[in-house]
């Protein structure tokens, strides 16, 4: 066996200690000991080894046997079973002499335990799906394996039944917040249309349910999809609402896979999550904070901002106002942004008058009447029509 850090002095940059040092409880007199000292103890004797041939894991002190035990008993599998026996015997030696046998002991205690638990099969939890013959799919221990998982899930889009995959990328999701992963754009956006967190343009929804109406040979399923598409006509919000927009892509991907569509999609017949969740939660924050509100009810873009003249905003609203706004010789779209915001009714209506003489209009529009917290039904309908060209 070459030189390995399994020996706490060949562990040069401490990658390896501080690992350990989150699987094991470190004695006082380990704490205190001075680690500098510990790498360079100096010219030692054979006989203060315990790997005598590779002249490593030495216990000239009771913290270098501690930490010589602690890597021993870390990586003790590595070893040849007779190396094994000899170098665990030699430590009890040296723990008897410097009186630490029951740190020691404990110390071997739980690098049991984690054995143990190691080669202990992974609960089901750890995984994104469980087959309905017990197969286990897609780990999720760690964010290289949530990536994996993602593209698994992806692989798998055209086996697995809506519903079954809303689950598993609600399941992945969590797990890539909850242990930091960042996954991509792609991917995040492909997420969040499986588990349905989205949101979509009704007549886009209805256009769709109709299109595979025309695609059922069979009459009852053609009768039943044209049902569906005018009750969606009829009751736009209530059927857009996210659980229900759920249960419909779930009766969609059915009926595709009754007629044999699944596989064939094409843009002019698209998955039914590539509709109905067709503006992503992910996507509608980053939008909407690229956009500046006014108490007029007017939204417009930053990059709109940026058209507006500062000789134009100082004219409006006073010298204070364009130094705040300005960024050498022109507005920052910005800090404009940021102050446009605050401004009164009366104010942000001339603002809206500036932006019309600039040949800027804005990108959502409503009266001040309907303004509230949240957003309203006619807030959704217009933000989803951002994205229904």
């Amino acid at each position: 066996m070459q030189k390995s850090a399994y020996d706490f002095r060949a562990d040069r940059n401490g990658a390896e200690l501080a690992r350990l040092a989150g699987c094991y409880e470190f004695p006082q007199f380990v704490k205190a000991a001075d680690f500098d000292a510990l790498h360079d103890p100096g010219p030692l004797p054979d006989r203060v080894y315990a790997d005598v041939v590779r002249r490593q894991l030495n216990c000239d002190t009771p913290a270098s046997t501690w930490l010589s035990a602690l890597y021993f008993f870390d990586k003790q599998a590595a070893f040849q079973p007779n190396e094994r026996q000899a170098i665990a015997q030699r430590l009890q030696v040296f723990g008897d002499y410097w009186r630490i046998t029951p740190e020691l002991n404990a110390l071997a205690a739980r690098a049991a335990a984690l054995a143990k638990a190691a080669a202990a099969p992974p609960p089901d939890e750890v995984f994104a799906y469980i087959a309905p013959n017990g197969t286990r799919h897609a780990p999720l221990r760690t964010p290289l394996e949530v990536k994996a998982a993602t593209d698994w899930l992806y692989a798998n889009r055209d086996t697995l039944p809506f519903g079954v995959r809303n689950q598993i990328a609600e399941k992945i999701l969590e797990k890539a917040a909850a242990c930091g992963a960042g996954l991509g754009t792609e991917r995040d956006e492909f997420l969040e249309k499986q588990a349905g967190r989205g949101f979509c343009l009704p007549d886009a929804v209805v256009t769709l349910v109709r299109n595979r109406a025309r695609l059922a040979a069979r009459e009852d399923l053609r009768e039943g999809m044209n049902k569906t598409a005018s009750l969606i006509e009829a009751e736009q919000r209530r059927f857009c609402q996210p659980d229900n927009l759920v249960k419909l892509a779930e009766v969609i991907d059915q009926f595709d896979r009754t007629i044999g569509l699944v596989g064939k999609h094409t843009a002019a017949l698209p998955r039914p999550e590539d509709v109905l969740f067709a503006l992503t939660h992910s996507k509608a924050a980053t939008d909407l904070a690229d956009r500046c509100a006014l108490t007029s009810g007017s939204v417009y873009t930053r990059e709109a901002l940026s058209k507006v003249a500062l000789d134009d905003v100082r004219s409006l609203f006073g010298e204070d106002f364009a130094t705040g706004v300005r960024a050498g010789l022109d507005v920052d779209p910005e800090k404009l942004a940021a102050a446009a915001a605050t401004l009164p009714l009366p104010d942000a209506e001339l603002f809206d008058a500036l932006m019309e003489s600039a040949g800027v209009h804005p990108v959502l529009a409503k009266s001040a009447s309907e303004q509230r917290l949240g957003l309203s039904d006619a807030e959704l309908d217009q933000l989803a029509a951002l994205y229904g060209a």
